[in-house]
């Protein structure tokens, strides 16, 4: 890896910042979807049945009231309304967040 360095300023000068071209999250997502194989020579039927399978699940979930999923379950961090102060009366939540806790 002595080879990379030379080249990483004219990286950064091309594509600009490293959040707009870094393939972490594509990576990763393909080991998800990789993993789903489990007959070598029907690679993408595996991973198909898989995905449908998951979303199958993902979908009927949405429907069951009760059911604690990773959708409508609190935050690890959750801790409950403790503060006092007058500051601190509203409660931020996330961009992205679907329910309040």
């Amino acid at each position: 890896m002595v080879h990379l360095p030379i080249h990483l300023a004219n990286e950064a000068k091309i594509a600009g910042p490293v959040q707009y071209h870094w393939t972490y999250p594509v990576e990763r997502y393909l080991r998800r979807l990789k993993s789903h194989v489990r007959n070598k020579a029907r690679l993408e039927g595996c991973i198909v049945e898989a995905y449908i399978a998951q979303e199958c699940v993902h979908f009927c979930s949405r429907y069951l009231d009760g059911v604690e999923i990773r959708l409508n379950r609190c935050g690890r961090n959750y801790e409950g309304d403790k503060s006092k102060l007058k500051i601190c009366l509203q409660v931020g939540k996330a961009l992205h967040a679907k329910k309040e806790c």
